[in-house]
Order: C-alpha cells, then sequence, then structure tokens
C-alpha cells in the first residue's frame, strides 16, 4: 500500500500542470506631449518625483524645457537628474503647497514655460 502521503507529492504536480493559467498584461501607452507655460504652482512646489501620476494619470518619464531665448534643455528624468540648482526665491500667490527656500525640480519652468515631456500610462 502506497502512503496518502506520498500520492500527494506525486499526483499535485500532475494536477497542477494539467491546468490553463492566464496572465495577461497590459502595454504602456506613451506619447510626446509639447504644452505651454501652466501656471500650475503644483510643478514649482517640492520634490515629489511621481507628479505625472497625480496630474495626468501617466509616468512622466523624461521632458525638457524651452527657454526664453528659443532653444531646449537637454532631458531630465523625474528622481533622476532634475533637481533645479536655483531654489524657490518667493511665495506664488494662490500656491499654499510652495514654500519659500525651497528646493525644487527642473520642471518648476513648466509654469511659465514651454516645455516637451514623454508620458507613459498603463491605461
Amino acid at each position: 500500500m502506497v502512503p496518502k502521503m506520498f500520492l500527494a507529492i506525486v499526483l499535485l504536480p500532475i494536477l497542477v500542470q494539467s491546468q490553463f493559467v492566464s496572465h495577461v498584461v497590459n502595454e504602456a501607452k506613451c506619447k510626446w506631449v509639447t504644452a505651454g507655460p501652466t501656471e500650475d504652482c503644483e510643478f514649482k512646489a517640492g520634490l515629489y518625483p511621481y507628479l505625472g501620476l497625480h496630474k495626468y494619470d501617466a509616468r512622466i518619464i523624461f521632458y525638457r524645457i524651452q527657454w526664453f531665448g528659443g532653444g531646449w534643455s537637454g532631458y531630465f528624468v523625474p528622481g533622476v537628474n532634475d533637481i533645479d540648482p536655483k531654489f524657490n526665491t518667493a511665495v506664488v500667490d494662490g500656491c499654499p503647497l510652495l514654500v519659500k527656500d525651497s528646493l525644487r525640480r527642473w520642471w518648476s519652468y513648466f509654469y511659465d514655460h514651454t516645455h516637451q515631456y514623454y508620458m507613459c500610462s498603463n491605461t
């Protein structure tokens, strides 16, 4: 007589292999966006690197800023190379999130500059 534990160990893999397992992977939808000044102080305030998820339900993968002279900055990746060496020097009316003398990301220039970003979402 074969012990019941032995049968369970031998038969379990056979039962698992006979079942159909389905796994669906959603492909990210990505796009380039060129936008004018946002006048949105959330981009000026703080260092949160996932602001794109909050604002657009998508992650900003990289971005750049068009300077007033017409040239473009290099590309910035949120949380990697995008800390602006300048500080927020003044409080903007109607922006309670902005703290004087606080650090900021380069996307703080979205407030008053044309900019481009590449964003991806899973929806």
